[in-house]
């Protein structure tokens, strides 16, 4: 009996083992078994992922060099020369590569002219209400002016009233009693920026040279002989012969000033009459006043007290002049000293005069190549090693790069080297520039070699480097020759790709070349509108060519077929219905560079580039994974969440049996007490 009860308790007791650290150990062993497999793939995924972000970045750095080396921006760089600092020169990229002779006789200049002198800046210049009118560069300036205005004033309001156009400033020279003068001094340099001063009844400035003659014109009514050509100079300028026999002292004065102010272009000087009958010169751009008479015209005019000269100071400090040069032999001439319209790109820059040719050249500046050859060949074994390292297999360790095996990036290499050994279709390659591959993929460029092609054609270069396009013009030979008889043409009678041309008029006098020559001049004049340029055969044939590698249509109405010879047939003249006679091509040549950038693209920077679609292919393949690991943690937690209340449960029931069983053996031990 004792023994029986013994077992039983033997049972109980081992039934006490199904505890929480049997069950964790029960967990845990499953979890290896099927999560660290799944552990082991994300962190494989997450390690291609890491890797393949580098070898894009690195990729992309790749594609930047060779971007740059095949880009036209690159090689449409120019560096500009002078062989004297008295002609400079400054380019944009683009500019036509050529050579210039220059010369500068005269540099433009802006007008100066200085007033008389005033005891202050605060002295009056108006002694009642009254105008300044200024003139310059096409544009006149009315200025009211008050009783009382000062010198300073006066300069203010100059200054506001054309808005900068015409400078105005005061100025202490220090000289004499009367040291502040006002200086005008005109914003834009060139001729035309003359500025002309008229002064109103009551402002006196003395901004304008004024000769006042010497006495009253005369009565010339007694007479007999006018005052000859040559009898009055101006500034060098014959005033010419003068009608003044038979005539009064006013008509007499009239007569001569209208004789002056006829000159006053040439000379820049006006003539009026005062209160008193006198004759009064000015002028009004701030210039001299040089009087020349002889033959007696002194004392006909009133001008001087006897025959002579009698100068009057210019005013002006600085004529305003236009800048004058030579252009590769051409007489030029322009408004300001910094030319920007004769060369598109390029801005010419007049510094002082020449006493002989200054030549100027604009040239390719391919200064820049060599250091983006070194930026590239240094990208590129930056990228061969990043490839073999992720790429690589150790057959001694078994250990491989984490895309090894992977074709999209296994093939880069191969691909690429292919590339930079290539040859063009002329037989060139990157060999002949001093690029050279070794055994381990390493690139290298012998710089010598590099500048020496460089510099011997650098057209090649960029042949090879980014590649050369062919271009075809359309271009059309007219089946007939142009009329030898009467026609008279109309607007529309040739219309050429849209572009109406106008009417020709053609002459049976004319040969046909000659009528021919008619429609050239016509349809060249909308050549910017057609992109269509015609000349002749040189028999009276049409030839019409495009100026790109575009199109060439023809419309042509009865009357325009039958005098331009632009006909549908070449047996009779017959109308052209909207014809697309000729069409041009382009062909292109990709150069070494300009390869290896689309190949590049196509692996990391287009949308479905290789390993961008490799990339989230990946990031699939994670997503999925981090799916799986959550799905089969959540299982597992469940499945031993149960286990775990199944096996509290038992526990609880054997401690029940055990509490049985241990008030039984209390029975049987106090029965076998007695």
């Amino acid at each position: 009996m004792a023994g029986t009860v013994s077992s039983l308790g033997a049972l109980a007791s081992g039934t006490s083992a199904l505890n929480a650290d049997l069950v964790d150990k029960l967990k845990s062993a499953e979890k290896s078994a099927v999560i660290s497999p799944i552990n082991s793939s994300i962190s494989k995924i997450k390690t291609q992922q890491s890797d393949l972000s580098s070898l894009i970045v690195t990729l992309s750095s790749l594609k930047s060099a060779a971007m740059d080396l095949s880009s036209d921006t690159t090689y449409l760089k120019r560096s500009a020369t002078s062989t004297d600092t008295a002609i400079g020169i400054s380019v944009s990229n683009g500019v036509q590569t050529q050579d210039i002779a220059m010369t500068v006789s005269q540099l433009a200049q802006n007008h100066v002219i200085q007033s008389g002198g005033f005891a202050a800046s605060t002295s009056t210049v108006a002694l009642t209400n009254t105008t300044l009118k200024l003139e310059a560069n096409g544009s006149t300036y009315n200025i009211d002016v008050a009783a009382g205005t000062t010198l300073e004033q006066l300069a203010q309001k100059i200054n506001d009233a054309t808005k900068g156009a015409i400078l105005a400033s005061t100025l202490n020279t220090g000289v004499g009693s009367n040291p502040y003068v006002m200086v005008l001094k005109s914003k834009d340099t060139g001729a035309a920026s003359t500025i002309k001063v008229t002064e109103g009844a009551g402002l006196n400035t003395g901004l304008v040279p004024t000769f006042t003659a010497n006495s009253p014109v005369p009565d010339n009514s007694a007479t007999s002989t006018d005052i000859a050509a040559g009898d009055i100079k101006i500034n060098g300028v014959n005033i010419g012969a003068i009608s003044i026999s038979g005539k009064n002292a006013d008509d007499s004065a009239t007569a001569i000033k209208d004789a002056i102010n006829l000159k006053t272009t040439d000379t820049g000087v006006s003539a009026e009459i005062d209160g008193n009958g006198k004759l009064v010169l000015k002028n009004s751009s701030g210039g001299k006043i040089e009087l020349v008479t002889s033959n007696g015209a002194y004392s006909k005019t009133g001008l001087l007290s006897s025959d002579g000269t009698n100068t009057t100071a210019a005013t002006a400090l600085q004529v305003a002049q236009d800048a004058k040069f030579t252009f590769n032999g051409i007489n030029m001439q322009r408004s300001t000293n910094s030319i920007t319209d004769i060369i598109t790109g390029a801005t010419i820059s007049l510094n002082k005069v020449t006493s002989s040719n200054v030549n100027l050249s604009i040239k390719q500046d391919t200064s820049g190549i060599p250091d983006l050859v070194n930026t590239f060949v240094s990208a590129f074994n930056s990228a061969s090693s990043k490839i073999k390292d992720l790429t690589a297999y150790n057959s001694d360790t078994k250990q491989s790069g984490s895309l090894q095996g992977l074709s999209d990036v296994t093939s880069l290499y191969s691909t690429f080297a292919s590339i930079i050994t290539s040859r063009s279709k002329n037989g060139a390659s990157l060999m002949d520039y001093g690029f050279s591959l070794d055994k381990t993929g390493m690139l290298s460029v012998d710089t010598t070699t590099l500048n020496s092609k460089l510099s011997e054609n650098p057209s090649a270069l960029e042949a090879l480097f980014r590649g050369s396009s062919t271009v075809t013009n359309a271009k059309y030979t007219a089946l007939m020759s142009a009329t030898t008889t009467d026609t008279v043409g109309g607007f529309g009678d040739i219309v050429i790709n849209g572009v109406s041309i106008a009417g020709v008029n053609t002459l049976s006098t004319n040969t046909a070349e000659q009528n021919a020559q008619l429609f050239v001049t016509q349809i060249n004049k909308q050549t910017d509108s057609t992109g269509v340029k015609a000349y002749t055969d040189g028999n009276g044939k049409l030839i019409l060519e495009s100026l790109t590698d575009g199109k060439i249509e023809v419309q042509t109405n009865a009357n325009g077929a039958l005098a331009s010879g632009l006909s549908s047939s070449s047996n009779t003249s017959a109308p052209m219905n909207k014809l697309m006679v000729a069409v041009g091509s382009t062909k292109t040549e990709d150069g070494i560079f300009t390869q290896l950038n689309k190949r590049l693209a196509s692996v990391v920077t287009d949308t479905n580039s290789s390993l961008k679609l490799f990339s989230n292919s990946l990031q699939s393949q994670l997503d999925t994974q981090n799916k799986s690991l959550e799905s089969a943690t959540s299982r597992l937690d469940q499945k031993y969440e149960m286990l775990a209340s199944q096996y509290a449960l038992y526990n609880s029931i054997i401690s029940k049996f055990q509490q049985s069983f241990a008030s039984l053996q209390m029975q049987i031990n106090n029965m076998s007490s007695k």
